[in-house]
């Protein structure tokens, strides 16, 4: 068998193997906005934007040389090389990025391993739990949103504060199980911000009430 189709039936095994990124390896920025891709030589991508209200959202990836393959709901986007630009489609969009025109912002910061805070998303439902122990869920519901707010009680449990039911949260192959003795619910981090819908809700469950 030839060396071709040795490599060919090594793919086949063992799917994409992590390219040395070159020659997209380097920080890249799109315009002059705050969002930020940087793919290192060894494959690994790491991925931050700003929203408008400078909240971050940063994610972590690896580079299969035509694409990235992202670990938050951005899932797969495919770039191209050409001259100094990086050209980015996902979603019917391209977004080119070209050399840093400032250097990535202080607030960017890859989602620690091994930690459940930050936005995660499910199938028309958004859930995000804040370092101070708060969680918000915002779900679509036909032409209806749904919120609720909880509190995080350590370990490892949400107890939502309305209904008073208790989900047990924990980390299963990057993604965030939320358990009760009858369901399971599996959330994914989120690689875009909750609709403005979503954050008008949250922003007006956790107002201080008034006297």
């Amino acid at each position: 068998m030839t060396t071709v189709r040795w490599l060919l039936v090594l793919a086949g095994l063992f799917g994409p193997i992590a390219a040395s990124a070159e020659p997209s390896a380097g920080l890249w920025q799109f315009r002059d906005r705050g969002s930020w891709i940087q793919i290192n030589t060894d494959g690994s991508a790491f991925r931050c934007y700003l929203d408008s209200q400078g909240q971050p959202f940063a994610s972590r990836g690896t580079a299969y040389g035509s694409y990235i393959q992202w670990d938050d709901t951005t899932g797969r986007e495919d770039i191209n090389f050409r001259g100094n630009e990086l050209i980015v489609e996902s979603f019917g969009q391209v977004r080119t990025y070209g050399p840093p025109m400032h250097r990535i912002s202080d607030k960017c910061r890859a989602p620690r391993e091994g930690t459940i805070t930050g936005l995660w998303w499910r199938d028309r439902a958004y859930l995000e739990l804040t370092t101070d122990g708060n969680v918000f869920e915002c779900r679509f519901e036909e032409r209806n949103v749904h919120s609720r707010i909880g509190r995080f009680k350590p370990p490892d449990a949400i107890e939502w504060l309305e209904s008073h039911e208790v989900e047990v949260a924990s980390l299963e192959a990057g993604f965030l199980a939320l358990k009760t003795p009858v369901t399971t619910r599996a959330f994914k981090r989120s690689g875009f911000p909750m609709p403005q819908s979503c954050q008008a809700l949250e922003e007006h469950a956790f107002q201080p009430k008034s006297p």
